[in-house]
């Protein structure tokens, strides 16, 4: 009687605690490794949502700063007629943002120049935020890329300054510089003229010069590659162009 108990009180064999210890440590590693995978998970769920967040707020700003592209006098392309005025100018000579006086009131279009990574123009989409700052809803605004050296790299910067018709902006003016886009791996402009039902391609533009004075491009084109440090890639094509039809508004027809 008295054997009986002491067996039935004796506890675990060494064989049984191992494979006890065994099955423990495959159940923790399970979810450890389960763990793991999904906080990894997560952190590459949020640097992509961070990614594409960003993009998508660089590709609004240049949306709307080019969708309200102004100019006082309207552009036109020149498949229209210009009046003889227009086309000769009164001998004031291009500002970075303003073109050549066009009739004897000396007003000025407004200069759109792009290359194959930088535009500079006005636009009507600055936000004024205090009552007392001397500025309104006309800016000039210039969208570079430049080198800024690791870990930034090539980065797509807006340069915008509330002073819109100042013509020869200086370094004491209050403007802003915002970093758009960073670990660019191309980006390229393209401009494009219809003409008919064919589109007509040129890499740079300038309305200030022969062959598209005072002419705005009837597209923009961005071709971009993007690859962020923590291997997210991204290749697409933007197209953007400006709201208003110019040529209808033009007080000389």
């Amino acid at each position: 009687m008295k054997c009986s108990l002491f067996k039935k009180n004796q506890g675990l064999t060494l064989i049984e605690l191992l494979i006890s210890l065994a099955i423990l440590a495959i159940i923790s590693f399970s979810i450890y490794h389960t763990i793991t995978q999904t906080f990894r998970l997560r952190n590459r769920l949020l640097l992509e949502n961070e990614f594409h967040t960003t993009l998508c707020f660089a590709i609004r700003c240049l949306q709307k700063d080019i969708a309200l592209l102004y100019s006082p006098i309207p552009f036109f392309c020149p498949s229209h007629h210009l009046p003889a005025f227009l086309e000769k100018g009164f001998g004031l000579q291009n500002a970075p943002f303003w073109g050549e006086a066009l009739d004897e009131t000396k007003m000025r279009p407004a200069r759109f120049v792009g290359t194959k990574n930088r535009l500079l123009f006005i636009t009507t989409s600055h936000l004024r935020i205090y009552s007392e700052n001397l500025e309104s809803e006309f800016a000039q605004v210039i969208y570079e890329v430049k080198d800024l050296g690791p870990p930034k790299n090539e980065t797509l910067l807006k340069i915008e300054n509330p002073n819109a018709f100042e013509l020869y902006p200086s370094q004491d003016l209050p403007q802003t510089q915002s970093e758009l886009l960073t670990n660019i791996k191309n980006l390229n402009f393209t401009y494009l003229l219809q003409k008919g039902n064919t589109w007509k391609e040129s890499p740079t533009w300038d309305n200030s010069a022969l062959g598209t004075l005072n002419c705005f491009p009837d597209l923009i084109k961005m071709e971009i590659e993007l690859k962020s440090p923590k291997n997210i890639h991204f290749k697409g094509e933007f197209k953007f162009t400006y709201e208003i039809p110019l040529v209808e508004l033009s007080p000389y027809f």
